[in-house]
């Protein structure tokens, strides 16, 4: 359970109304910076140069912005579910794909 404390003035008492629009507000930001973190990965990034930085941070924020329009189309309803439906197929072909003709690079045991 969560208690917010919002000082207003005196004469100037937040409603009942105001307070849940606030709160509403608050937790936008909070979905907004889970999703930008874990979905749209912003902070995994291996460049050192301010323009690659820049390339990946905004390439995470249109990820962000097409994955709400998405979400506002109705493709789907979770971002989770959406992510794991995507990325497992994704990886597994891949994965399938870059292990053909690679079983030279599997260790081999050395008879003597």
């Amino acid at each position: 359970q969560r208690f917010y404390i919002v000082y207003q003035d005196e004469d100037d008492l937040l409603s009942f109304e105001g307070f849940h629009e606030l709160h509403s507000s608050h937790w936008k930001i909070e979905q907004y910076h889970r999703v930008i973190k874990q979905v749209c990965h912003i902070e995994k990034f291996q460049v050192r140069r301010s323009k690659l930085i820049l390339n990946h941070i905004f390439s995470a924020l249109m990820a962000y912005v097409e994955i709400q329009k998405n979400q506002f189309e109705g493709i789907f309803e979770n971002v989770y579910h959406w992510q794991k439906k995507l990325f497992r197929p994704m990886i597994k072909n891949f994965i399938d794909d870059f292990i053909l003709d690679k079983n030279h690079l599997l260790p081999q045991r050395v008879y003597k």
